[in-house]
């Protein structure tokens, strides 16, 4: 098995440094780590020479790529610079980890430090020869540096993160909040290969994170699990400990916040019930 950890990054090159140190205390380190860095003419702190210099204090193989232009823009039109384009990045991502080889592929974000067990974690999970999802936990200060899936009471007495982490089969629990916000989530590459199929299929775009959410501010991960439940993939939480992210605590535009993720990311469900007829589609359908 060759893992990749996938990075993108937009106006957040001033972490890199963070978390490579990070990915260098890993228990297990990924085969490669590939850094998508989102239009870095927008990014402040973004220099290219200075980049090539942190990354090559690190002895994992790291592919930088620099998205510079986004002509590739599938689903809102853009309105301006202030445009998240994760699930652009993240698919850009895994198509460069294919190329190298990799088969396990795991996803954090540009404001996230690794904790120690997190790649080993998911490669536990990811091994198996079934196509399988794994969500591991996203720590923040204010929650006392826990997911806050621990802390919500809707939520934390599903025990989502216990010791041996739990099996999800229930849709409503993944659109409530089980990967929404997770920016610590890992596929194997049967999965990669059933959601391409899967949205070649009912969307006519052969990718693995939605475009629809490309403009808006999260929910592409959440989706991702409610799409992987209709293909029959496997949805598992991860149990250990050193298994999640550190969330690292900045402003958050509230403008961004007040365009109303719940009411888009419901819309973009409902389109997908009514599209997809058999709840959940046979593993079959996808694998021939």
């Amino acid at each position: 098995m060759k893992t990749a950890l996938i990075i993108p990054l937009y106006k957040q090159s001033k972490y890199l440094s963070r978390i490579l140190e990070g990915i260098e205390k890993q228990t297990v380190k990924p085969d490669l780590v590939c850094l998508v860095f989102d239009r870095p003419k927008d990014d402040a702190d973004f220099n290219a020479e200075e980049i090539g210099k942190i990354v090559d204090n690190y002895s994992i193989e790291i592919n930088v790529t620099q998205i510079h232009e986004h002509s590739s823009y599938i689903g809102n039109p853009p309105n301006g610079k202030e445009l998240f384009l994760t699930p652009l990045m993240r698919n850009k991502g895994i198509s460069a980890a294919l190329i190298e080889g990799c088969d396990q592929f795991i996803f954090i974000d540009g404001d996230c430090i690794p904790q120690p067990s997190l790649v080993a974690s998911h490669i536990k999970k990811l091994s198996a020869n079934v196509p399988v999802l794994t969500v591991g936990r996203r720590r923040e200060s204010k929650y006392r540096w826990q997911d806050q899936r621990e802390n919500e009471p809707n939520l934390c007495h599903l025990e989502l993160f216990r010791k041996d982490g739990v099996l999800i089969n229930n849709p409503e629990l993944l659109r409530q909040s089980l990967i929404v916000w997770s920016c610590n989530i890992g596929l194997n590459l049967q999965a990669v290969q059933i959601l391409r199929k899967f949205n070649d299929r009912y969307f006519n775009r052969r990718e693995v994170f939605s475009s629809a959410f490309n403009g808006k501010w999260g929910g592409e991960d959440g989706f991702l699990g409610i799409e992987a439940w209709h293909c029959k993939i496997f949805i598992t939480t991860l149990g250990e400990k050193g298994s999640g992210v550190e969330h690292i605590d900045h402003p958050r535009p509230k403008d961004k916040y007040n365009i109303n993720h719940r009411d888009f990311f419901d819309e973009q469900v409902r389109i997908l019930r009514e599209l997809v007829k058999v709840k959940p589609l046979n593993l079959d359908f996808f694998m021939s």
